[in-house]
């Protein structure tokens, strides 16, 4: 088959004897198509034949970067990269190699040697701003946030603010995020104009006007975040706690449900709402904490809320309900002693000595569980138990008056 039709073939999604027909092109005069052909298996993800070609064309052409670059790029893909770097060591020293080493590395999760090989083609070629953008990234996505942010500004210093559809005022925004520099990382989102931002550019811009202190521009930015995409979800949870904080408790709980609605299985924001509308003295907040514990019943969180709700409200049996259903390893401590005071209430003295005996392993210093035990253990005749409280109660509030 001319190779021409068999690169239409492809494009045509016609693959049968595909393999065969590139076998047959390999020794082809017409050099040209089949560098052409190489590139379409390429583009098709038709990697093993691609490979193929590459090695054809590579053997004439060893000094040809694009040839070289699609060759090692086959390499990899099929997952050959000791036959990848063993063919890049034998080459001189070029921009071109030293890049696609650096790439091989990275893939191989060895950060600080590909950063190393950008180095290298850096020294080369110094006035390459692909290069300083390459390393950029590189220091930026290993989490060296300080060299990133450098490699970045020189660029925009040298006029360029965009490369490969990124914008380096975001890069930058976010490498300072990282770093705690949040004045700093303000400054550089505000820079750039929001038509330009992703979802997590609006979502990152918030928290740093949180911690930076501006929380007004933060619930700002997430409900325009929101209005464009209604489904980021963590934009719910932030704004919720921000409105929390604000303390617009109604505008917090509506922003919730709104989520809520969205994803009835998000456990952190069925307890956030759950909690503030508790707050709020509305008790179908606890239908809300319900389902997050339905969801994860060891979910802490949700479960010291409920727990200290029922308490307040003497709901034992309800109390006792919830955490049936949860290994006891998996329950909180500060929740054991609730269980233990519910039990107590309920006069089942069995399983109360049961659950203060085991919230006592983690709240030996809580001098309000140690009070709480303590006079159940008095109640129940427990004397050398109520002694033993009694002399780490006073020690811990020496005022300590056991007949109040």
């Amino acid at each position: 088959m001319d190779i021409n039709q068999l690169i239409d073939q492809i494009h045509l999604q016609h693959l049968e004897g595909v393999s065969e027909n590139v076998k047959g092109a390999l020794f082809t005069d017409d050099h040209d198509a089949l560098y052409e052909l190489g590139a379409t298996l390429m583009q098709f993800g038709i990697v093993q034949e691609g490979k193929l070609v590459f090695e054809r064309l590579f053997e004439l052409y060893p000094e040809e970067p694009e040839v070289l670059s699609f060759y090692i790029e086959s390499l990899i893909d099929t997952d050959e990269m000791d036959k990848a770097l063993m063919i890049l060591h034998g080459l001189p020293k070029t921009v071109e190699r030293l890049m696609l080493e650096a790439d091989i590395y990275q893939q191989q999760d060895m950060p600080e040697v590909a950063i190393d090989k950008v180095k290298e083609a850096y020294e080369l070629s110094s006035e390459d701003p692909v290069l300083s953008f390459a390393l950029a990234e590189l220091y930026y996505f290993d989490g060296q946030y300080l060299p990133a942010v450098r490699n970045y500004e020189t660029l925009i210093n040298s006029g360029i603010d965009e490369i490969n559809k990124i914008m380096l005022h975001l890069r930058i925004a976010d490498s300072l995020l990282q770093t705690g520099d949040y004045e700093q990382a303000v400054m550089y989102y505000e820079k750039v104009d929001e038509k330009d931002y992703t979802s997590d550019d609006f979502f990152k811009k918030a928290i740093s006007y949180q911690k930076a202190d501006f929380i007004e521009r933060a619930i700002q930015t997430l409900q325009t975040l929101l209005d464009k995409d209604p489904d980021y979800m963590q934009a719910y949870l932030l704004l919720v706690q921000l409105l929390e904080s604000e303390r617009k408790y109604e505008d917090a709980i509506i922003a919730g449900q709104k989520g809520i609605r969205l994803n009835e299985f998000y456990k952190e924001l069925l307890a956030d709402t759950g909690r503030i509308m508790i707050k709020m003295h509305n008790e179908k907040g606890t239908e809300y904490l319900i389902q997050a514990l339905t969801i994860d019943p060891s979910y802490t969180e949700a479960g010291l809320v409920l727990a200290d709700y029922y308490r307040k409200e003497e709901m034992y049996e309800e109390m006792i309900q919830l955490f049936t259903v949860v290994d006891e390893e998996d329950i909180d401590p500060e929740i054991l002693w609730h269980i233990a005071y519910s039990y107590q209430q309920l006069e089942k003295d069995k399983e109360a000595k049961h659950f203060y005996k085991e919230a006592y392993n983690s709240l030996n210093e809580n001098i309000s569980f140690l009070k709480d035990y303590y006079y159940y253990s008095r109640e129940i005749a427990d004397n050398e138990r109520s002694a033993q409280l009694l002399k780490i109660i006073v020690a811990l509030e020496p005022g300590f008056d056991e007949n109040y």
